[in-house]
């Protein structure tokens, strides 16, 4: 797979990945609510958080609270699926339920009940057992409402189970063993307070968590063992992937039942991608497979996913033996250049990882590898083998023989090219500047000397009263023509005949005229494809015809850059990855894990592309398939009109729906909605 090939390269740099597989990101809805105390996820997929506030829903882009006039916000001690549709939560004024989609109360006959507080709860088919402060343990038959107390004596449970014939209970007092058909009750350990109880239904076992450990019960010889000893209160336990992980107050437990092996995730401030607080109070495992974490302070996720690798600039940089004060930053631009070297440019300076095993960091600070200005805004590689970066301070070239960036001062004597954004070879031989501060200068390819030297002379192309005064991106086509993004809009320029034109561009907000195109790609065919913060379009010069495409992207995740390889034009926003096959007008489209991705390059080297954002460079392999592709979204497929594909007119995102128009004559579509925690398809056919 070519993924492994760029991984098998930065393992030789000396990057340790394993640790990054495993991915923890932590949501925060900042609310009220300072503890997130149980998580669980209904039939559709939904996400539902319980907190020391109350209950809150979690649908991959926002937390909405359950309400205030349904429950009292109060701590809710766990929170699970208690039948079809149905939810419910306990908290210290007995067990509740209520109606997940219409997010409604449903009566129950224990509301009349003074149970006192209850802790948790377990569904054994039309049974609901829960351990009652003051009734003891109490089930409840959901199919006729009628209810019972099974046992008076047991008081305290904190954890309970099925197995599908017995119920395990977690108490103060002990371990215990229910048959619900005959109401034995058994104590298999009397000597420990327990907490917590899981069964395990590969190896016919039971786990429980007590103050100090964890135990693992044999129905079969009737035995109970230690198998893992710690100071701490172990509150919950999921099963993911073979692995046992346990909830505690001091981080997230990670047992290995095979190999006895275990490892202890911890908060770290110093990696936003750590533990977000070490009081884990529940653990689950949904549909996607991934491990939920409610904690003292945000709902972390642990996730292993095969369609992407991500490194984090921070980890890089804390490689290297004689950086003492290490910081991440943003990468606004990375590039493999034709040597094997990686470099990542943004907030902070440039990285370089080299295939030979070493990481390299250029800073301002650094007189060993000094550049003049940490913020790069664009890294380019000409056909001549030369390595450019347009800084804040001017443009740098990449002296290889005597590993340094070298500061040019390119100038027609008068003007400077300050602040540049962007930078062109062209095959006529020259290269061009695009800046924010003076314009778009233009040079004769420099020898190795001149650019050794420092000093270029260049011809300002606009004069300082033109409008290209603020040129943030340059392009050329197949004729030799120059397109300009301006902050008025974008412009093409035809150095033959010495001839500016504006381009009238058309935004999909209705905004025709003066667009400032933020990406640009011109094809083969001389066609320019631009992008806008919600906008995809293309123009055509021969025709002046401008055609606006609608994507699948909601308006709070704006457009940050577009690249053409082939046939797709891959469309990159904070939190989405689109791919639109130019040829047949289809959008495959894939959310990306936190991480506000704002760059993108093409590795020809992987056939992989690299993805850059705040501390965060993403590989991403694009010959994956797209349901292996898909990390929830919500993207539509299989839309058609006369058996032919086509394009959504319009799409908005609404705080409690989403909005699809399809052009006319569309005759059957397919939404398939993955809304970060749950996949489902919905079908509509339409008369003609």
């Amino acid at each position: 797979m070519q993924l492994k090939r760029i991984l098998g390269i930065l393992v030789l740099c000396g990057v340790a990945l394993a640790n990054q597989a495993q991915e923890i990101r932590t949501a925060y809805f900042g609310g009220r609510a300072n503890a997130y105390t149980g998580v669980t996820q209904d039939a559709s997929g939904m996400i539902w958080i319980g907190t020391d506030q109350g209950v809150y829903s979690y649908d991959g882009f926002r937390f909405k609270a359950l309400g205030d006039s349904i429950f009292p916000p109060r701590f809710v001690h766990s929170i699970d699926v208690a039948g079809e549709n149905v939810m419910g939560f306990c908290d210290q004024g007995g067990i509740h339920f209520f109606d997940a989609p219409t997010r409604t109360k449903l009566a129950s006959p224990l509301d009349s009940i003074d149970t006192g507080e209850i802790r948790s709860f377990v569904t054994d088919g039309n049974l609901i057992f829960a351990g009652a402060e003051k009734l003891g343990v109490v089930s409840m038959n959901t199919d006729d409402f009628t209810w019972r107390v099974v046992n008076p004596r047991i008081r305290d449970t904190y954890g309970i189970t099925s197995s599908g014939h017995y119920i395990y209970l977690a108490t103060l007092s002990g371990l215990y063993r229910l048959d619900p058909s005959t109401d034995r009750l058994e104590r298999l350990d009397p000597n420990r307070s327990y907490y917590s109880c899981l069964w395990d239904p590969q190896r016919s076992c039971l786990w429980a968590g007590y103050n100090g450990g964890i135990v693992q019960f044999n129905p079969q010889t009737n035995s109970l063992s230690t198998v893992y000893e710690s100071d701490t209160f172990f509150k919950s336990l999921a099963l993911k992937d073979d692995i046992l992980y346990a909830g505690t107050d001091n981080g997230l437990v990670e047992y290995h039942p095979g190999s006895g092996e275990s490892h202890v995730h911890l908060h770290d401030m110093r990696n936003p991608y750590s533990l977000s607080n070490n009081v884990v109070w529940d653990v689950f495992v949904d549909r996607d497979h991934s491990l939920w974490m409610a904690t003292g302070h945000g709902a972390s996720t642990l996730s292993s996913s095969p369609r992407y690798e991500i490194i984090h600039l921070l980890s890089l940089i804390q490689r290297i033996p004689t950086i003492s004060n290490p910081q991440s930053g943003n990468i606004a631009s990375l590039i493999r250049d034709s040597h094997g070297d990686i470099w990542l440019g943004g907030t902070n300076g440039l990285v370089r990882i080299m295939p030979g095993g070493t990481i390299q960091w250029y800073r301002n600070e650094y007189p060993a590898r000094q550049i003049p200005h940490n913020n790069i805004r664009r890294l380019y590689q000409d056909p001549w083998d030369n390595l450019w970066a347009a800084s804040d301070h001017g443009v740098l070239w990449w002296d290889r023989e005597a590993e340094q960036w070298r500061s040019l001062d390119i100038t027609d004597g008068k003007n400077h090219a300050w602040w540049p954004y962007d930078i062109l070879a062209t095959g006529d031989g020259n290269v061009w500047v695009a800046t924010y501060a003076s314009g778009v200068f233009k040079f004769k390819r420099p020898t190795t000397a001149q650019l050794r030297g420092g000093h270029i002379e260049a011809q300002q192309v606009f004069s300082q009263e033109s409008p290209l005064l603020y040129t943030l991106g340059i392009k050329s086509d197949p004729r030799g023509l120059i397109w300009l993004a301006h902050r008025d809009g974008a412009y093409l320029w035809d150095p033959s005949q010495r001839r500016l034109c504006t381009v009238p561009l058309k935004t999909a907000l209705g905004e025709e005229g003066k667009v400032f195109p933020l990406g640009m790609h011109v094809d083969v065919q001389g066609k320019m494809w631009y992008a806008t913060d919600n906008t995809i379009g293309c123009y055509d010069p021969t025709t002046t015809e401008c055609r606006v495409i609608p994507t699948p992207l909601s308006p709070t995740d704006p457009i940050r850059a577009i690249l053409r390889q082939g046939n797709t034009l891959w469309v990159l926003a904070p939190q989405s990855l689109c791919g639109y096959d130019t040829a047949k007008g289809t959008w495959a489209r894939y959310t990306l894990p936190p991480g506000d991705f704002t760059s993108i390059f093409f590795d020809s080297l992987t056939n992989n592309l690299l993805l850059g954002g705040y501390d965060v460079l993403m590989i991403f392999d694009p010959q994956k398939s797209e349901e292996e592709n898909t990390y929830g979204d919500i993207r539509v497929v299989g839309l058609s009109c006369n058996n032919e594909p086509v394009a959504i007119q319009k799409y908005e995102k609404g705080d409690d729906m989403h909005t699809f128009v399809f052009p006319p004559g569309t005759t059957s579509i397919t939404l398939e909605v993955s809304n970060f925690a749950y996949t489902h398809h919905d079908e509509y056919t339409f008369s003609a």
